[in-house]
C-alpha cells in the first residue's frame, strides 16, 4: 500500500470521527506510516487535540494543540 502512494508518505491526519484503535493500527501497518487522529471543533479555530508523532497508543486524539 506504502509504495501505490509512491512511497513518500511518512504521517497521514484524521479527524471529524473517531477510527477503533484496530482499524488504526491496521491503517498504520499497511501504509507504514504514522496516522495521527484529531479533534476540533469549527466555534474553535478547527484543530483542538491531535496526537504526536510517534505516539504509540490508538484510540485516543492526543494534547491539546
Amino acid at each position: 500500500m506504502k509504495m501505490m502512494l509512491g512511497g513518500k508518505v511518512r504521517v497521514m491526519i484524521t479527524g471529524s470521527a473517531p477510527i477503533s484503535p484496530e482499524v488504526l493500527d491496521v491503517l498504520k501497518i499497511c501504509f507504514g506510516a504514522d496516522i495521527l487522529e484529531g479533534y476540533g471543533l469549527t466555534e474553535s479555530s478547527a484543530g483542538s487535540c491531535l496526537m504526536f508523532q510517534g505516539d504509540p497508543n490508538s484510540g485516543i486524539c492526543g494534547g491539546p494543540l
